[in-house]
Protein backbone atom coordinates (compact mmCIF):
# COMPACT_ATOMS: atom_id res chain seq x y z
CA UNK A 1 0.00 0.00 0.00
CA UNK A 2 2.82 2.41 0.81
CA UNK A 3 4.42 1.90 -2.64
CA UNK A 4 1.29 3.08 -4.47
CA UNK A 5 1.44 6.42 -2.62
CA UNK A 6 5.01 6.91 -3.83
CA UNK A 7 3.86 6.49 -7.38
CA UNK A 8 1.14 9.16 -7.09
CA UNK A 9 3.52 12.20 -6.87
CA UNK A 10 5.47 10.87 -9.84
CA UNK A 11 2.27 10.46 -11.86
CA UNK A 12 1.10 13.97 -10.95
CA UNK A 13 4.46 15.44 -11.94
CA UNK A 14 4.31 13.66 -15.30
CA UNK A 15 0.76 14.84 -15.98
CA UNK A 16 1.51 18.44 -15.05
CA UNK A 17 4.41 18.56 -17.50
CA UNK A 18 2.33 17.10 -20.36
CA UNK A 19 1.57 19.59 -23.11
CA UNK A 20 -1.32 18.71 -25.38
CA UNK A 21 -0.50 18.86 -29.08
CA UNK A 22 -1.54 22.07 -30.78
CA UNK A 23 -4.37 21.49 -33.22
CA UNK A 24 -4.61 23.97 -36.05
CA UNK A 25 -6.56 24.02 -39.28
CA UNK A 26 -3.49 22.67 -41.05
CA UNK A 27 -3.32 19.59 -38.80
CA UNK A 28 -6.98 18.60 -39.15
CA UNK A 29 -7.71 16.30 -42.08
CA UNK A 30 -10.59 17.20 -44.38
CA UNK A 31 -13.83 15.84 -42.92
CA UNK A 32 -14.90 13.84 -45.97
CA UNK A 33 -11.51 12.96 -47.42
CA UNK A 34 -12.05 9.20 -47.26
CA UNK A 35 -15.83 9.20 -47.68
CA UNK A 36 -17.99 8.38 -50.66
CA UNK A 37 -19.96 11.54 -51.42
CA UNK A 38 -22.78 11.99 -53.89
CA UNK A 39 -24.41 15.36 -54.58
CA UNK A 40 -28.00 14.40 -55.36
CA UNK A 41 -29.52 17.85 -55.91
CA UNK A 42 -28.01 21.33 -56.24
CA UNK A 43 -30.09 24.51 -56.30
CA UNK A 44 -29.06 28.19 -56.17
CA UNK A 45 -30.87 30.25 -53.54
CA UNK A 46 -30.78 33.76 -52.09
CA UNK A 47 -31.60 34.28 -48.42
CA UNK A 48 -34.91 36.19 -48.22
CA UNK A 49 -34.74 39.62 -46.61
CA UNK A 50 -31.00 39.99 -47.23
CA UNK A 51 -29.28 42.77 -49.11
CA UNK A 52 -28.14 41.05 -52.30
CA UNK A 53 -25.14 42.28 -54.29
CA UNK A 54 -24.67 41.74 -58.02
CA UNK A 55 -21.92 39.23 -57.18
CA UNK A 56 -24.32 37.25 -54.99
CA UNK A 57 -26.96 37.28 -57.73
CA UNK A 58 -24.57 35.75 -60.29
CA UNK A 59 -22.64 33.38 -57.97
CA UNK A 60 -23.17 29.67 -58.64
CA UNK A 61 -21.53 26.27 -58.40
CA UNK A 62 -21.65 23.14 -60.51
CA UNK A 63 -22.06 19.66 -59.03
CA UNK A 64 -18.38 18.88 -59.65
CA UNK A 65 -17.32 22.11 -57.88
CA UNK A 66 -19.59 21.21 -54.95
CA UNK A 67 -17.89 17.79 -54.81
CA UNK A 68 -14.46 19.45 -54.67
CA UNK A 69 -15.64 21.60 -51.78
CA UNK A 70 -17.06 18.61 -49.89
CA UNK A 71 -13.73 16.80 -50.24
CA UNK A 72 -11.75 19.71 -48.74
CA UNK A 73 -13.88 21.11 -45.89
CA UNK A 74 -12.91 20.84 -42.23
CA UNK A 75 -15.22 20.95 -39.21
CA UNK A 76 -15.64 24.30 -37.42
CA UNK A 77 -17.44 25.31 -34.25
CA UNK A 78 -20.28 27.82 -34.22
CA UNK A 79 -17.94 30.32 -32.53
CA UNK A 80 -15.21 29.90 -35.19
CA UNK A 81 -17.78 30.20 -37.97
CA UNK A 82 -19.15 33.45 -36.51
CA UNK A 83 -15.68 34.91 -35.89
CA UNK A 84 -13.93 33.98 -39.15
CA UNK A 85 -16.59 33.83 -41.86
CA UNK A 86 -19.08 36.25 -43.37
CA UNK A 87 -22.41 34.76 -44.32
CA UNK A 88 -23.49 35.61 -47.84
CA UNK A 89 -27.14 35.80 -48.90
CA UNK A 90 -26.17 33.46 -51.79
CA UNK A 91 -25.97 29.73 -51.22
CA UNK A 92 -26.38 26.43 -52.99
CA UNK A 93 -28.66 23.93 -51.28
CA UNK A 94 -29.63 20.38 -51.87
CA UNK A 95 -29.46 16.78 -50.80
CA UNK A 96 -26.36 14.66 -50.62
CA UNK A 97 -25.26 11.25 -49.48
CA UNK A 98 -22.11 10.66 -47.44
CA UNK A 99 -21.32 6.95 -47.34
CA UNK A 100 -24.73 5.48 -46.44
CA UNK A 101 -26.29 8.54 -44.76
CA UNK A 102 -28.53 11.19 -46.36
CA UNK A 103 -28.18 14.89 -45.57
CA UNK A 104 -29.48 18.25 -46.66
CA UNK A 105 -26.76 20.83 -47.14
CA UNK A 106 -26.06 24.48 -47.83
CA UNK A 107 -22.82 25.71 -49.37
CA UNK A 108 -22.67 29.40 -48.56
CA UNK A 109 -20.83 31.79 -50.88
CA UNK A 110 -19.06 32.96 -47.71
CA UNK A 111 -16.78 29.89 -47.82
CA UNK A 112 -18.57 27.44 -45.53
CA UNK A 113 -20.87 24.45 -45.67
CA UNK A 114 -23.64 23.28 -43.34
CA UNK A 115 -24.87 19.69 -43.19
CA UNK A 116 -28.11 18.57 -41.59
CA UNK A 117 -29.01 14.93 -40.99
CA UNK A 118 -32.43 15.82 -39.54
CA UNK A 119 -31.13 15.69 -35.98
CA UNK A 120 -27.89 17.63 -36.00
CA UNK A 121 -26.61 20.69 -37.85
CA UNK A 122 -22.84 20.63 -38.47
CA UNK A 123 -20.66 23.40 -39.91
CA UNK A 124 -17.58 22.99 -42.09
CA UNK A 125 -15.22 25.55 -43.60
CA UNK A 126 -13.16 25.52 -46.75
CA UNK A 127 -9.61 26.63 -45.95
CA UNK A 128 -8.24 25.30 -49.24
CA UNK A 129 -6.80 28.37 -50.99
CA UNK A 130 -7.07 26.77 -54.43
CA UNK A 131 -10.86 26.58 -53.99
CA UNK A 132 -11.33 30.24 -52.98
CA UNK A 133 -12.25 30.93 -56.59
CA UNK A 134 -15.58 29.20 -55.90
CA UNK A 135 -16.59 31.65 -53.14
CA UNK A 136 -17.33 35.36 -52.82
CA UNK A 137 -15.44 35.73 -49.52
CA UNK A 138 -12.99 33.65 -47.51
CA UNK A 139 -11.94 33.42 -43.88
CA UNK A 140 -11.28 36.75 -42.13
Amino acid sequence: MKKSFLFLPLLLAMLSSYAAPVITVDTVAPAFQDKHIMVITLKKELRPGSEVTDAAKTWKLTSSQAMEIFKSVKPVSDAELAAKFTESPAFMSGKCRVDDKNYTYEINAGDFLTLNDGQQLTHYACYNKSLRKYFLTGPK
